[in-house]
């Protein structure tokens, strides 16, 4: 859990350091790789040893070998690397008030965001076991990596787009409504067959031994779903200048998260009702989190 927690924050530095420099080409082949490799190498173990501990230590491994290929190639070119510290040096000097939220709020939401995506696993595993644990781990790196990287690959990609709009005093109001029903529209379709036949898909791909881990997905597909669902909501927070509110939004969601874990285990619910239990809570808040965004659009389009 550590070492994935430090390699994901590893993973964050080195992504900003490689888009910093353009090197948008070799950032989505460094996806691709790591994606094959390590999806691979969970096929692979399936196949010749499916247990937890296995596919915890794949995981693990995936995410070491994304954050070294990311730190090669963010240090490739030098005199880049040198005139982005300088830049950097005097962003820090001489325009730090201007933009004092992103250290402030954004830097600590972000690290709250990594924590509460890598503690249910801990949580999971502590309560119910290191089975339970591989379970949703599955359900994580399947499902879960796939909304993930497909978001991202959308926010490098939408969140200069919509900050040019803003810039030019466009309705991004509208922007917001259209790319998150469309968003909705197309993970729609899957997230239902997921939800209906999950155990029957997990059953065929990775063998008996893993048919709980597509109960475990009937649940959490929605969680993910409502997830890959926000991810222009997230692109337009900075652009609105609404960090604080996230900061706040995510300590909020974070403690709702972690009282409905205290909650399933002082009522000794099993590993299923608390994912479901934690599947509500994350899933109304995402929900929450995409209704404020933009209606707070909205008032900004408004007085535009």
């Amino acid at each position: 859990g550590i070492v994935t927690f430090i390699s994901g924050a590893g993973q964050l530095v080195f992504k900003q350091l490689t888009i910093r420099q353009g090197l948008y080409l070799s950032l989505a082949k460094i996806n691709i790789i790591a994606s094959i490799v390590t999806n691979s190498l969970k096929v692979a173990i399936g196949i010749l040893s499916p247990t937890a501990i296995w596919l915890i230590l794949v995981q693990v491994i995936g995410s070491i070998l994304h954050t070294v290929l990311l730190f090669q190639i963010s240090i490739k070119n030098t005199s880049l690397l040198d005139n982005w510290i300088i830049e950097q040096k005097l962003w820090i000097k001489n325009k730090f008030r201007k933009y004092a939220e992103y250290p402030i709020y954004r830097t600590p939401q972000t690290f709250i965001n990594i924590l509460l995506h890598n503690s249910p696993i801990l949580i999971i595993t502590y309560i119910y076991g290191v089975a339970e644990g591989g379970f949703y781990l599955l359900v994580k790196n399947t499902i879960g990596f796939t909304c993930t990287f497909l978001g991202r690959t959308f926010y490098d990609v939408y969140f200069p787009w919509l900050n040019k709009k803003f810039n030019k005093r466009e309705d991004i109001f509208s922007h917001l409504i259209w790319v998150t029903i469309i968003f909705s529209l197309v993970g729609i379709f899957p997230t239902i067959i997921i939800s209906l036949f999950g155990s029957e898909i997990y059953t065929f791909l990775f063998g008996e031994s893993w048919s709980m881990a597509g109960l475990y997905a009937e649940v959490l597909v929605w969680f993910f779903y409502l997830n890959f669902v926000n991810n222009p909501i997230i692109a337009a927070v900075p652009i609105l200048r609404i960090n604080k509110h996230l900061l706040i939004y995510e300590i909020a969601s974070g403690l709702a998260k972690i009282i409905a874990f205290y909650f399933s285990w002082m009522n000794q619910f099993d590993a299923l009702s608390t994912l479901t239990l934690f599947t509500c809570v994350g899933g109304f808040s995402y929900a929450i989190l995409i209704l404020w965004v933009l209606f707070h659009s909205s008032n900004v389009s408004t007085r535009s």
